[in-house]
């Protein structure tokens, strides 16, 4: 299980950077990752939330310094910033991982 959890953060990272490396430049699309918004986060398909939330985990993680990944927690914290999304769509992801992890 834990396996299949690192595997699944690893691809959505993969699509995401694979994403950003093989778009059109008419096509590049920008996110300002400070202003993200849970519903616009959530609008997207299964893939696009994945690597979201892979995203802004390796994000919270370099804020704090932490190099080592307990893929539990990790999990955990995901599923209450979805559940935290849900109920306040205009908050940023940013801010519902910070508080989600306190």
């Amino acid at each position: 299980m834990i396996l299949k959890k690192i595997l699944m953060l690893m691809v959505a990272s993969l699509v995401l950077a694979g994403t950003a490396a093989f778009a059109d430049d008419e096509e590049t699309v920008i996110l300002d990752l400070e202003t993200l918004t849970c519903k616009e986060l959530m609008a997207g398909n299964d893939t696009e939330r994945a690597a979201g939330f892979g995203l802004y985990q390796g994000i919270l993680a370099g804020e704090k310094g932490q190099f080592k990944l307990d893929v539990d927690k990790a999990y955990k914290l995901t599923e209450d910033v979805k559940d935290y999304c849900l109920s306040n769509a205009t908050s940023t992801v940013l801010d519902a991982f910070r508080k989600a992890d306190q």
